[in-house]
């Protein structure tokens, strides 16, 4: 991947950040984010244990909204701002994977579809946690492909931070997590096994 594709894909990837920053000031809030401020974020109360018993409750997006909600207040962006900034991780992360691409028109293929796929562009406007989940996701699929590659330490912690990101997004994506983390174990094992013999 040569300087001029990391350059267009900057200004593309920052294009779109544009326009995510501009939809979740535009974009009324809808029920689930009204839904959430009531429950979770006016009240304070985001914790399992503690708060009110709905799968609206994504608790890292909740958590951060109740953060900002306590330092600026109300309004949209600052309930949204976790979602906005976990598209830079998003695209962070889609740019390594793209890059991974050898033939460059499958590259901007990829790159394109991830980055402007306005079903995608909607989680990371809204006061959700798929744009927090999705974003963890794809920072630990990159993880897991350059750890299964090249087994590094650094490596390997971003597959498991990224899988910790988008569990504690969303408890649904817990079983992934646990695939994740038995695939960089089984790697972990055949690397041994091959280096001892």
């Amino acid at each position: 991947m040569g300087r001029a594709d990391r350059i267009v894909f900057l200004v593309l990837a920052c294009a779109v950040l544009g326009y995510v920053i501009v939809r979740a000031f535009l974009v009324p809030m809808v029920h689930d984010e009204c839904a959430s401020v009531l429950w979770f974020v006016q009240p304070g109360e985001w914790l399992p244990d503690r708060s009110h018993w709905d799968a609206n409750n994504h608790f890292l997006s909740t958590g951060i909204g109740v953060f900002m909600y306590r330092l600026f207040g109300t309004g949209m962006l600052v309930l949204r701002i976790g979602s906005i900034l976990a598209f830079a991780l998003y695209a962070w992360a889609v740019q390594r994977l793209g890059g991974r691409v050898i033939d460059r028109r499958v590259r901007w293929c990829l790159w394109g579809g991830m980055l402007l796929c306005p079903f995608v562009l909607d989680f990371f406007s809204m006061f959700r946690g798929y744009g927090l989940a999705l974003a963890g996701t794809m920072v630990s699929l990159d993880g897991v492909l350059r750890y299964a590659t090249t087994p590094r330490t650094r490596s390997l912690l971003q597959a498991l931070l990224g899988s910790c990101l988008g569990g504690a997004a969303i408890v649904a994506l817990v079983p992934f997590w646990a695939i994740i983390i038995a695939m960089l174990f089984a790697l972990a094992v055949v690397r041994r096994s091959v280096i001892g013999k």
